[in-house]
């Protein structure tokens, strides 16, 4: 029995592709538009999370097997399943880590984004 994929681009998942692009265009305007004093940028990126959460949450097509012959048969009844508990911690921390990240990252930026830039003086020299 062979299981049958989704459409792929460059490897990845559609959906996950369109998460990209999605997020990549979205970080394109708002360091485009970090200067201005709109809210543009929390706008789009509200926006964004907001599309985010609706292609996350929407359902998938269920699995379909293909047998030998080509034809479609649903999920088996018993399927093994095997358990790795380390993994639960992995994925934790590695949450955890990207977590810790996007708000260092965020700081930092914040940070960057809020520093003053003063001129500096000019030195009056007087010739005699």
């Amino acid at each position: 029995m062979e299981l049958q994929e989704g459409p792929r681009v460059l490897g990845l998942g559609l959906g996950l592709f369109l998460l990209i692009v999605l997020w990549s265009v979205t970080l394109a305007v708002v360091l485009m538009c970090t200067r201005l004093s709109s809210g543009a940028g929390v706008a789009l990126t509200s926006l964004t999370t907001f599309i985010t959460g609706l292609l996350v949450a929407m359902p998938r097509h269920s699995a379909t097997y293909q047998n030998y012959e080509g034809e479609e048969i649903g999920l088996p009844e018993q399927v093994e399943k095997i358990h790795d508990n380390v993994v639960i911690l992995k994925i934790v921390v590695a949450a955890i880590m990207c977590v810790s990240l996007l708000a260092g990252g965020l700081a930092f930026l914040c940070g960057h984004g809020r520093q003053g830039i003063y001129p500096q003086a000019i030195k009056k020299t007087t010739s005699l």
